[in-house]
């Protein structure tokens, strides 16, 4: 069963014992201004929708946010860890090359993982709003296929527990 939450990612894992989760991946704020408000002017390949700014994205995480994310998951993948100071160092981090050509958005994006094999490099456009073919990326789940791609291979079987958080609150 999947149950879908809409609440402080702090609330939540505080419900849970430790190491409930399998796996935990996340994506929180960056705290790099990234608000919506410059996003129409910044690619020139496709045109952007002009999003009405927001504020989420000016902190990053506190240290306890990531305590508890690795108190509450056996093992996580923490995309935009490149924009964090208090990672630990690890063996396995996944290199997502976005295949932007000459744009000013990032040509790759970072994310740590807890796992101990090499690097892993993923491939796949992404430029704000022009994209590759999300069908054939994601047939079932962006998690899960995402994941048999990335993950070692004892997660590649079905989860019980699992973790998915596109944003964080304080």
């Amino acid at each position: 069963m999947l149950n879908i939450t809409n609440e402080d990612c702090m609330d939540l894992m505080a419900r849970y014992p430790d190491k409930y989760f399998d796996l935990a991946i996340v994506d929180p704020p960056y705290g790099i201004g990234e608000d919506g408000k410059s996003n129409h002017s910044r690619g020139k390949i496709a045109k952007a929708k002009k999003y009405t700014p927001k504020t989420w994205d000016k902190e990053t995480p506190s240290i306890q946010y990531f305590i508890e994310l690795k108190g509450v998951s056996k093992n996580q993948i923490i995309w935009g860890a490149n924009h964090f100071s208090n990672m630990s160092p690890s063996s396995c981090w996944i290199v997502w090359d976005k295949q932007n050509g000459k744009s000013d958005f990032a040509d790759c994006e970072l994310a740590w993982t807890s796992f101990t094999t090499a690097v892993r490099k993923f491939e796949f456009r992404w430029q704000g709003m022009l994209q590759g073919n999300m069908s054939n990326l994601f047939p079932r789940s962006s998690s899960h296929n995402l994941a048999q791609y990335s993950y070692p291979h004892q997660l590649q079987s079905p989860w019980h527990h699992f973790y998915k958080s596109h944003g964080y609150h304080r």
